[in-house]
Protein backbone atom coordinates (compact mmCIF):
# COMPACT_ATOMS: atom_id res chain seq x y z
CA UNK A 1 0.00 0.00 0.00
CA UNK A 2 2.79 2.37 0.90
CA UNK A 3 4.94 1.55 -2.65
CA UNK A 4 1.22 2.43 -4.08
CA UNK A 5 0.76 5.85 -2.51
CA UNK A 6 4.59 6.50 -3.25
CA UNK A 7 4.00 5.68 -7.23
CA UNK A 8 0.63 7.79 -7.15
CA UNK A 9 2.63 11.22 -5.41
CA UNK A 10 5.54 10.13 -8.00
CA UNK A 11 3.44 10.26 -10.83
CA UNK A 12 0.31 11.98 -10.61
CA UNK A 13 0.32 15.84 -10.33
CA UNK A 14 -1.38 17.01 -7.25
CA UNK A 15 -4.97 18.96 -7.84
CA UNK A 16 -4.50 23.03 -8.25
CA UNK A 17 -8.02 23.32 -8.47
CA UNK A 18 -11.29 22.16 -6.40
CA UNK A 19 -13.56 20.32 -7.81
CA UNK A 20 -15.77 23.12 -8.23
CA UNK A 21 -13.21 25.76 -9.37
CA UNK A 22 -12.57 23.14 -12.27
CA UNK A 23 -15.83 21.93 -13.29
CA UNK A 24 -16.92 26.42 -13.21
CA UNK A 25 -13.69 26.67 -15.54
CA UNK A 26 -14.50 24.09 -17.59
CA UNK A 27 -18.07 25.33 -18.09
CA UNK A 28 -17.07 28.96 -18.79
CA UNK A 29 -14.34 27.52 -21.19
CA UNK A 30 -11.81 29.06 -19.55
CA UNK A 31 -8.06 26.93 -18.34
CA UNK A 32 -8.38 24.28 -15.59
CA UNK A 33 -5.79 22.25 -14.33
CA UNK A 34 -6.67 18.79 -15.63
CA UNK A 35 -9.53 16.82 -17.20
CA UNK A 36 -12.42 16.88 -15.26
CA UNK A 37 -13.32 13.37 -13.77
CA UNK A 38 -17.00 12.74 -12.55
CA UNK A 39 -17.45 8.63 -11.68
CA UNK A 40 -20.27 6.98 -10.48
CA UNK A 41 -20.22 6.46 -6.75
CA UNK A 42 -22.99 6.76 -4.57
CA UNK A 43 -25.04 3.39 -4.25
CA UNK A 44 -22.53 1.86 -6.43
CA UNK A 45 -19.63 1.80 -3.08
CA UNK A 46 -22.66 1.32 -0.52
CA UNK A 47 -21.27 -2.18 0.44
CA UNK A 48 -17.74 -1.20 0.34
CA UNK A 49 -18.98 1.25 3.40
CA UNK A 50 -21.04 -1.45 5.17
CA UNK A 51 -24.26 -1.00 3.94
CA UNK A 52 -26.69 -2.85 1.76
CA UNK A 53 -28.37 -1.79 -0.93
CA UNK A 54 -31.77 -1.74 0.08
CA UNK A 55 -30.68 0.42 3.46
CA UNK A 56 -29.04 2.58 1.38
CA UNK A 57 -32.17 3.29 -0.95
CA UNK A 58 -34.46 4.31 2.31
CA UNK A 59 -31.83 6.22 4.73
CA UNK A 60 -30.63 10.11 4.45
CA UNK A 61 -28.14 9.18 6.88
CA UNK A 62 -27.03 6.93 5.07
CA UNK A 63 -26.54 7.90 1.47
CA UNK A 64 -24.74 10.99 3.27
CA UNK A 65 -22.74 8.85 4.56
CA UNK A 66 -21.67 6.99 1.65
CA UNK A 67 -21.69 10.03 -0.57
CA UNK A 68 -19.16 11.88 1.99
CA UNK A 69 -17.40 9.08 2.27
CA UNK A 70 -16.68 8.33 -1.41
CA UNK A 71 -15.83 12.19 -2.12
CA UNK A 72 -13.12 11.64 0.54
CA UNK A 73 -11.47 8.85 -1.18
CA UNK A 74 -11.77 10.26 -4.92
CA UNK A 75 -12.28 13.86 -4.67
CA UNK A 76 -14.41 13.58 -8.17
CA UNK A 77 -15.86 16.98 -10.08
CA UNK A 78 -19.48 16.15 -9.26
CA UNK A 79 -21.20 14.77 -6.51
CA UNK A 80 -24.74 13.26 -7.61
CA UNK A 81 -27.39 11.68 -5.33
CA UNK A 82 -30.22 10.04 -6.99
CA UNK A 83 -33.45 9.11 -6.96
CA UNK A 84 -32.25 7.40 -10.21
CA UNK A 85 -34.53 5.86 -12.89
CA UNK A 86 -36.76 4.16 -10.34
CA UNK A 87 -37.44 6.53 -8.22
CA UNK A 88 -40.35 8.34 -10.24
CA UNK A 89 -42.22 5.24 -10.97
CA UNK A 90 -42.23 4.19 -7.37
CA UNK A 91 -43.39 7.69 -6.68
CA UNK A 92 -46.14 7.22 -9.36
CA UNK A 93 -47.60 3.95 -7.99
CA UNK A 94 -45.13 1.15 -8.83
CA UNK A 95 -43.85 -1.86 -6.66
CA UNK A 96 -40.29 -2.06 -6.33
CA UNK A 97 -37.85 -5.07 -5.01
CA UNK A 98 -34.81 -4.17 -3.29
CA UNK A 99 -31.70 -5.94 -2.64
CA UNK A 100 -29.00 -5.84 0.02
CA UNK A 101 -26.09 -6.51 -3.04
CA UNK A 102 -28.15 -4.55 -6.06
CA UNK A 103 -30.23 -1.77 -7.60
CA UNK A 104 -33.87 -1.84 -7.58
CA UNK A 105 -35.94 -3.54 -9.69
CA UNK A 106 -39.85 -2.89 -10.83
CA UNK A 107 -41.57 -5.86 -8.73
CA UNK A 108 -45.01 -4.70 -10.23
CA UNK A 109 -46.09 -1.84 -12.96
CA UNK A 110 -48.63 0.67 -11.93
CA UNK A 111 -50.52 0.16 -15.03
CA UNK A 112 -52.11 -2.82 -15.70
CA UNK A 113 -54.14 -1.28 -18.54
CA UNK A 114 -54.12 2.32 -20.03
CA UNK A 115 -57.97 3.34 -18.90
CA UNK A 116 -55.77 3.34 -15.73
CA UNK A 117 -53.69 6.48 -16.66
CA UNK A 118 -56.52 8.87 -15.64
CA UNK A 119 -56.07 7.69 -12.45
CA UNK A 120 -52.65 8.66 -12.49
CA UNK A 121 -51.82 12.19 -10.21
CA UNK A 122 -48.72 14.39 -10.75
CA UNK A 123 -46.22 13.62 -8.15
CA UNK A 124 -45.91 15.46 -4.70
CA UNK A 125 -41.72 15.65 -4.71
CA UNK A 126 -41.93 16.23 -0.94
CA UNK A 127 -44.86 13.18 -0.29
CA UNK A 128 -44.87 10.62 -2.75
CA UNK A 129 -42.55 7.65 -2.90
CA UNK A 130 -38.73 8.13 -1.41
CA UNK A 131 -38.17 11.21 -3.35
CA UNK A 132 -38.14 13.64 -0.22
CA UNK A 133 -35.28 11.46 1.24
CA UNK A 134 -33.00 12.68 -1.81
CA UNK A 135 -34.14 15.96 -1.69
CA UNK A 136 -33.30 16.36 1.80
CA UNK A 137 -30.06 14.50 1.33
CA UNK A 138 -29.00 16.78 -1.83
CA UNK A 139 -30.02 19.58 0.77
CA UNK A 140 -27.49 18.44 3.43
CA UNK A 141 -24.79 17.11 1.05
CA UNK A 142 -24.89 21.19 -0.60
CA UNK A 143 -24.21 22.38 3.31
CA UNK A 144 -21.20 19.87 3.75
CA UNK A 145 -19.31 20.02 1.02
CA UNK A 146 -21.07 22.44 -1.60
CA UNK A 147 -18.42 25.20 -1.36
CA UNK A 148 -15.58 22.49 -2.43
CA UNK A 149 -17.37 20.33 -5.52
CA UNK A 150 -20.61 20.71 -7.36
CA UNK A 151 -23.52 18.64 -6.23
CA UNK A 152 -26.01 17.27 -8.60
CA UNK A 153 -28.91 15.24 -9.12
CA UNK A 154 -30.05 12.82 -11.84
CA UNK A 155 -33.98 11.43 -12.56
CA UNK A 156 -35.29 8.59 -14.72
CA UNK A 157 -36.27 10.63 -17.91
CA UNK A 158 -39.94 10.76 -18.98
CA UNK A 159 -39.69 7.89 -21.79
CA UNK A 160 -37.88 5.35 -19.04
CA UNK A 161 -40.50 6.45 -16.31
CA UNK A 162 -43.19 5.64 -18.49
CA UNK A 163 -41.68 2.26 -19.55
CA UNK A 164 -41.35 1.55 -15.55
CA UNK A 165 -45.16 2.08 -14.98
CA UNK A 166 -46.36 0.16 -17.72
CA UNK A 167 -43.66 -2.97 -18.35
CA UNK A 168 -40.62 -1.89 -20.73
CA UNK A 169 -41.32 -4.87 -22.99
CA UNK A 170 -45.37 -3.97 -23.24
CA UNK A 171 -44.60 -0.59 -23.46
CA UNK A 172 -41.85 -0.30 -26.27
CA UNK A 173 -44.47 -2.86 -28.48
CA UNK A 174 -47.40 -0.14 -27.36
CA UNK A 175 -45.08 2.43 -28.87
CA UNK A 176 -47.00 1.13 -32.28
CA UNK A 177 -50.61 0.31 -31.47
CA UNK A 178 -50.70 2.39 -28.20
CA UNK A 179 -49.87 5.57 -29.76
CA UNK A 180 -52.32 8.05 -27.95
CA UNK A 181 -52.35 6.03 -24.91
CA UNK A 182 -48.46 6.76 -24.81
CA UNK A 183 -48.29 10.14 -25.32
CA UNK A 184 -50.86 10.76 -22.74
CA UNK A 185 -48.60 8.88 -19.91
CA UNK A 186 -45.79 10.96 -21.69
CA UNK A 187 -47.48 14.31 -20.40
CA UNK A 188 -48.16 13.03 -17.11
CA UNK A 189 -44.45 11.53 -16.47
CA UNK A 190 -43.29 14.52 -17.71
CA UNK A 191 -44.90 16.85 -15.56
CA UNK A 192 -44.06 15.11 -12.41
CA UNK A 193 -40.35 15.19 -13.76
CA UNK A 194 -40.76 18.99 -13.84
CA UNK A 195 -42.09 18.76 -10.29
CA UNK A 196 -39.35 16.98 -9.11
CA UNK A 197 -36.80 18.97 -11.02
CA UNK A 198 -37.96 22.25 -9.53
CA UNK A 199 -37.83 20.94 -6.10
CA UNK A 200 -34.06 20.17 -6.45
CA UNK A 201 -33.39 23.59 -8.30
CA UNK A 202 -35.06 25.12 -5.42
CA UNK A 203 -32.08 24.36 -3.64
CA UNK A 204 -29.41 25.80 -5.89
CA UNK A 205 -28.96 22.34 -7.74
CA UNK A 206 -28.72 21.61 -11.28
CA UNK A 207 -30.74 18.74 -11.84
CA UNK A 208 -29.66 15.92 -14.61
CA UNK A 209 -32.21 13.39 -16.50
CA UNK A 210 -30.80 9.86 -17.81
CA UNK A 211 -32.97 8.63 -20.16
CA UNK A 212 -31.61 4.69 -20.82
CA UNK A 213 -35.11 3.28 -22.45
CA UNK A 214 -34.66 6.05 -25.31
CA UNK A 215 -31.65 3.79 -26.69
CA UNK A 216 -31.10 3.08 -30.66
CA UNK A 217 -31.06 -0.81 -29.21
CA UNK A 218 -34.13 -0.58 -28.46
CA UNK A 219 -36.36 1.96 -30.45
CA UNK A 220 -36.01 3.67 -34.01
CA UNK A 221 -34.78 7.04 -34.94
CA UNK A 222 -38.96 7.28 -36.13
CA UNK A 223 -39.62 6.92 -32.84
CA UNK A 224 -37.31 8.87 -30.73
CA UNK A 225 -38.47 11.54 -32.87
CA UNK A 226 -41.95 11.33 -31.72
CA UNK A 227 -41.65 9.66 -28.45
CA UNK A 228 -38.92 11.35 -26.67
CA UNK A 229 -37.51 14.14 -28.45
CA UNK A 230 -40.48 16.67 -27.57
CA UNK A 231 -40.48 15.36 -24.09
CA UNK A 232 -36.90 15.64 -23.23
CA UNK A 233 -36.91 19.55 -24.54
CA UNK A 234 -39.69 20.29 -22.70
CA UNK A 235 -37.39 19.23 -19.35
CA UNK A 236 -34.41 20.67 -21.39
CA UNK A 237 -36.03 24.21 -21.98
CA UNK A 238 -37.59 23.82 -17.88
CA UNK A 239 -33.83 23.82 -16.53
CA UNK A 240 -32.47 26.54 -18.71
CA UNK A 241 -34.86 28.92 -17.18
CA UNK A 242 -32.46 28.92 -14.50
CA UNK A 243 -29.32 27.70 -15.41
CA UNK A 244 -27.19 28.57 -18.31
CA UNK A 245 -26.35 24.66 -19.46
CA UNK A 246 -28.45 21.73 -19.17
CA UNK A 247 -27.33 17.87 -19.28
CA UNK A 248 -29.15 15.51 -20.50
CA UNK A 249 -27.90 12.00 -20.84
CA UNK A 250 -30.03 9.80 -23.58
CA UNK A 251 -27.16 7.08 -23.29
CA UNK A 252 -26.78 7.26 -27.31
CA UNK A 253 -24.35 4.59 -28.69
CA UNK A 254 -21.59 5.53 -31.30
CA UNK A 255 -22.58 5.48 -34.26
CA UNK A 256 -26.37 6.15 -33.40
CA UNK A 257 -29.45 6.52 -36.12
CA UNK A 258 -29.88 9.48 -32.94
CA UNK A 259 -27.30 11.22 -33.38
CA UNK A 260 -28.08 14.22 -35.68
CA UNK A 261 -31.29 15.03 -33.86
CA UNK A 262 -29.49 14.36 -30.17
CA UNK A 263 -26.48 16.51 -31.03
CA UNK A 264 -29.18 19.48 -32.20
CA UNK A 265 -30.81 18.83 -29.03
CA UNK A 266 -27.72 19.05 -27.26
CA UNK A 267 -26.21 21.94 -29.17
CA UNK A 268 -29.85 24.06 -29.05
CA UNK A 269 -29.49 22.93 -24.95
Amino acid sequence: MKMIERLVKMFIPKDEMTPRERMEAFSKGEAYDRVPCCPFTGESYANHFGYGLDEYNHSQAIIIDVIKKTFDMFEPDNCSIGPGLHGMPEAMGAELSFFKNDIPRIKTPRLKTYDEIDALEIVDPYKDGRLNIYIEALKEMQALVGHKVCVGNTIGGPFTTAAMLVGTERFLKDLIKQKESIHKLLKITTESTLRFMDAVMDLGIQPGMADPIASSHLISPRMYREFVFPYTKICQDHIKRGWAAVVCFIFVERQSPFGTTWLRQALVA
